[in-house]
This record gives C-alpha cells, sequence and structure tokens, in this order.
C-alpha cells in the first residue's frame, strides 16, 4: 500500500511540474513582446522620424517606459495585453495597434465587422429609376489589391449606364478601408476620369506622400506588390541614409472640376466603420456634388499606409504604418459627419432606401 502511495504522490509532483514547465511567464512574454513592438515602430514607423511632428517619438518613449512596467509586473493573459495595449493606445490611431489571437483586454478602436453583413461588390435597383452600389470593402484577399481591383474593375462598364439615373446610392457601411484608389474606379465610371482627377487634386493639391526608408518598408513594399521600380528607388533611398523615399506628391493648384454627364443625384452612405481606405475615398467625395448620408465616419491620423509583423510570442500582431502625408487637409482624428443623419438600424437596407427616397424629395422639392 505504501508503494502505491509512494508512486502517485511521484506522480502527482511530476505532473505539477511538467504543469509549470509549460505555464506561460506572462511578464517575460510581455517585456519580450513589448520591446519588439517598441523597436519596430521606432524604427519603421512614418511618425518617428516626422520633422512635422518631433513630439511623436518622446510619446512613444514615454509611453514605452509606462508600459514596461506594467509589462514586468504581468501575471495573467489579461495583463499582458493591458502592457502591450498601453503603448499604442495614447496615440489614438486605428493604424496603430496589436491584434490579438486571443482577444481578452478591450481596445479602442472596433474594427470587426461581421462579415454576413458585408454584400459582394455589386449594382441592384430600388424605388424606380434608382441605383444602389455597394462598396463594402476596399480589402484584398492577396495583400496585392488584384482581386478587389478586378471586382470593381469588372462593375465599372455597368456603371457607366446609370447616369440618367435619377438617385444613386454609394453604400459604403462596413467598409473599414483596405486598397487605396479602389473606390475612385466607381467614381469614374459614373462622372468622368478628368472629372474625378480633378477632385483627387483638390482634395490633395498640398499634400507629399513619404514613406519611411528602413530595410523592413522596403520589404513590406514588395510583399505588397508595389512596383519594382519604387522598391528600387526606396532601396536607394536607405542606401542614401534618407529617413524618408519621398512618394506621390500633389501639384500645389487647385484646379476647377470640369463638366460631367452624370445626371443622376449621387448619396453616399457611411457608418461608423469607414476608416483608412474608405476615408481615401471620402476626401475625393467631398470635392464632388455627393451628398454624405448615414452616421459619422471613423477617424485615422496622417499615418497610413501599414503593414503586419507577428510577435515574437505568436499571440499576435502589430500594424505598422510607414507612410506619412504631410499637408493633407484633413486633420489627424478628424471624422467626416453626414450632411442627412439617419437615426435608425444602419443594418436595415429597406428602411434605408425608403428613407433616402423621402429625403431626396426634401432636398429636391423647390429645385
Amino acid at each position: 500500500m505504501k508503494k502505491i502511495v509512494l508512486s502517485l504522490t511521484i506522480s502527482f509532483f511530476a505532473f505539477c511540474a511538467a504543469f509549470a514547465q509549460t505555464e506561460t511567464n506572462w511578464a517575460q512574454t510581455a517585456v519580450t513582446d513589448l520591446d519588439y513592438m517598441y523597436q519596430m515602430y521606432r524604427d519603421n514607423h512614418g511618425g518617428a522620424a516626422d520633422p512635422d511632428n518631433p513630439g511623436f517619438k518622446k510619446k512613444l518613449d514615454k509611453e514605452y517606459k509606462h508600459a514596461r512596467g506594467l509589462a514586468l509586473k504581468a501575471k495573467t493573459e489579461y495583463d499582458y495585453q493591458k502592457a502591450l495595449v498601453s503603448l499604442l493606445a495614447p496615440f489614438k490611431d486605428v493604424h496603430m495597434r496589436v491584434d490579438f489571437n486571443n482577444k481578452i483586454y478591450p481596445y479602442t478602436f472596433k474594427r470587426v465587422v461581421d462579415e454576413t453583413l458585408r454584400h459582394p461588390t455589386s449594382v441592384e435597383s430600388f424605388g424606380g429609376n434608382n441605383a444602389w452600389i455597394y462598396m463594402n470593402t476596399f480589402e484584398s484577399s492577396d495583400r496585392t489589391c488584384r482581386d478587389i481591383f478586378e471586382a470593381y474593375s469588372k462593375l465599372a462598364p455597368e456603371l457607366e449606364k446609370l447616369k440618367n439615373k435619377d438617385i444613386i446610392v454609394l453604400d459604403l457601411r462596413y467598409n473599414v478601408g483596405g486598397c487605396f484608389g479602389i473606390g475612385d474606379i466607381i467614381l469614374s465610371a459614373l462622372y468622368g476620369e478628368k472629372y474625378v482627377d480633378a477632385a483627387k487634386n483638390n482634395s490633395y493639391h498640398s499634400a507629399i506622400h513619404y514613406l519611411r526608408a528602413t530595410p523592413w518598408v522596403a520589404q513590406s513594399m514588395a510583399d505588397t506588390g508595389d512596383s519594382v521600380e519604387n522598391v528600387n528607388t526606396m532601396k536607394q533611398a536607405i542606401k542614401d541614409g534618407q529617413p524618408y523615399m519621398e512618394g506621390w506628391k500633389g501639384s500645389g493648384v487647385l484646379t476647377s472640376l470640369p463638366a460631367t454627364d452624370l445626371k443622376a443625384r449621387v448619396y453616399v452612405l457611411t457608418d461608423q466603420y469607414c476608416v483608412s481606405a474608405c476615408l481615401n475615398f471620402m476626401d475625393t467625395v467631398k470635392e464632388t456634388n455627393a451628398v454624405q448620408i448615414g452616421r459619422e465616419t471613423n477617424k485615422d491620423t496622417r499615418y497610413v499606409r501599414g503593414n503586419r509583423a507577428a510577435l515574437p510570442s505568436g499571440l499576435g500582431r502589430i500594424i505598422i504604418a510607414y507612410e506619412r502625408i504631410s499637408g493633407r487637409y484633413r486633420k489627424d482624428n478628424e471624422a467626416y459627419k453626414p450632411d442627412y443623419k439617419f437615426k435608425d438600424d444602419m443594418n436595415d437596407t429597406v428602411a434605408l432606401q425608403n428613407w433616402i427616397l423621402e429625403l431626396d424629395k426634401k432636398i429636391n422639392k423647390n429645385k
């Protein structure tokens, strides 16, 4: 009997030892991941060397010290996530975040969309001589944007036939951004390419895009399908010791919008998810005669175009925006508010369509 008890005792302690070996040391994990995050943002983020925003680097250093103090005390996965989030949350930037595999700690920015709510990129009729264009996403499945570009390009010829409609609604609900410039395909099909080019110029005429010049950014550009010419230009900027590679630059002058043969009245439906490339699209929309309806958009900063990097622990990924836009008309964390707000359920498409029909009558009754 003593042998059996001794055997059970040994087995119990062996189990405890094995469990202890596999149990996560959350403080050590938090410090390792946090140090990696700090280094990646310091070395690659568009704001860390921004001459127009010298406070960014100082703030990053300050928040790192605070977050590291939390990391050293971490005892649970909740504590671990809290420490990492505390480094980034004070910046209030959707392009500066950590996405955990197993989210426990609440984070500031909610970008998760129920995919069942998204409608395939398409056009349908509603309420008579009116058209509804679904633009619920600009995201690409392969990071190169080819698939989403092709989806919108295939729709363009159909849209050119809608110019004489009474109402056209561009439905941006659930659109959290993705590939820049995708929405311009729709606008060009409706308004004409020259009209949209002029609108884009006016929204960014004083802007200059700069990309942080680092090996990680160069690799990110190559991985996401950037041109060989641009990647080589980036490599030369790195070789020359430049902090940034100058990218796209505005014309510096405002231009008059040319005539368009679009007869329809255009409404752009937005919600709280619209951010990143969706906001970039709205920058151009605001230079047209389109009317924004629905709800207020989300917000972002001058730091855009990011890539993901896996944490050393494998417990999540961080988003690093390596491009900065100098001279952008829209300020940091500035949302677009609708001209007309819809106060009911934004998921109810039929209710939205009926509301828009009545709204259009009120707006145009005296015209």
